[in-house]
């Protein structure tokens, strides 16, 4: 008689783990968030602002690292910070911080989102929420003020020079950018300030190029799925439009952390749908409420919120998306 191994799923299993994952992660991630560390430091301003960018990127990483590791010491559980998952999680939270922010910013940021967004629900696997999105909306919440509070950059627009603080989110939701870029050159320069990230905003969302291009190399490595990010994007675009915005579009694409979150933070294996259709559905939701929270919401930014609200209806999602299992049909079973 021949035997038999029974095993509970999953039966095929990938070469690659999740410290491969994370390390591709960091890597399409260290392009852009070098970046933003010196358009926003060096490039901007002298001394230790100028090193301040860096150092929150820093701080962040090493928090959250140290608080896995201090916490799952703590609960008696397997220390694995060797996945780099925390480091992931440490840098997209720096990314998501003003240049301006204090050191402990960073630092408190990390421990929530390890702590409470992740170890106390059971560590890497159990946490319902993107963590770094939760400690960034638990930031924003606890220190508006700090959290809004980004550099000044020069508008020119108009035939107009200009400095401001505010991001240009705020500037095309207050109407002060109405018409200010009909010409084409001026269209142009302003669209590329965008597209590199010499504009005001968090650290690691400027730089669009970049984020696009670690996008690109993690569909390509299969880190993430295409539907995600590109569902999100397209569905913004028409709700955008559809919800009356009259900024220009490409810019709008380009502002704010919509590519960051798209690519990176959307696309989190843990707190997105588990199959082809549950992307899609999870990209279209993101995008909607994104297009309703900036265009008719009060605040101008709505990339975080949305991929927070949408992580709560992933078991929904999943259970109405899931395809049936080969052989699972009523025919199958009609005899």
């Amino acid at each position: 008689m021949p035997s038999y191994l029974v095993s509970a799923s999953p039966h095929i299993r990938s070469p690659r783990g999740t410290a491969a994952i994370m390390r591709d992660v960091l890597i399409a991630l260290a392009p852009a968030a070098i970046a933003g560390a010196i358009i926003q430091g060096p490039l901007r301003t002298s001394g230790f602002e100028a090193a301040r960018p860096l150092l929150l990127l820093v701080f962040a990483v090493i928090s959250a690292v140290a608080a896995e590791a201090l916490m799952q010491k703590a609960m008696g559980r397997r220390i694995t910070i060797s996945d780099l998952s925390a480091a992931v999680t440490g840098l997209l939270i720096g990314m998501n911080l003003p240049p301006t922010a204090p050191m402990w910013v960073a630092v408190l940021g990390s421990v929530f989102a390890i702590v409470l967004g992740k170890q106390l629900f059971g560590g890497l696997g159990f946490n319902f929420l993107n963590p770094a999105l939760a400690a960034r909306a638990f930031l924003l919440a606890s220190w508006p003020a700090i959290m809004t509070n980004f550099p000044p950059f020069p508008v020119s627009a108009g035939g107009v020079d200009a400095f401001t603080s505010a991001t240009p989110l705020v500037l095309f939701k207050s109407g002060a950018l109405a018409g200010a870029f009909d010409g084409a050159g001026e269209h142009l320069a302003a669209l590329w300030r965008l597209a590199i990230g010499a504009t005001g905003g968090c650290i690691g969302e400027g730089c669009a190029l970049l984020l696009i291009a670690g996008g690109v190399y993690l569909m390509v490595r299969r880190v993430i799925d295409w539907r995600i990010p590109v569902t999100f994007l397209v569905s913004y675009a028409l709700f955008d439009r559809l919800f009356g915005n009259t900024a220009p579009l490409d810019m709008m694409m380009l502002s704010g952390g919509l590519m960051l979150g798209s690519i990176y933070m959307a696309t989190d294996y843990v707190t997105s749908p588990e199959n082809p259709m549950g992307h899609i559905i999870f990209g279209l939701g993101c995008g909607l409420l994104t297009a309703l929270i900036r265009v008719r919401g009060g605040y101008p930014e709505g990339v975080s919120f949305a991929i927070l609200l949408m992580n709560l209806c992933v078991p929904l999602i999943n259970r109405f998306s899931f395809t049936r299992p080969f052989g699972g049909g009523k025919k199958a079973h009609a005899k």
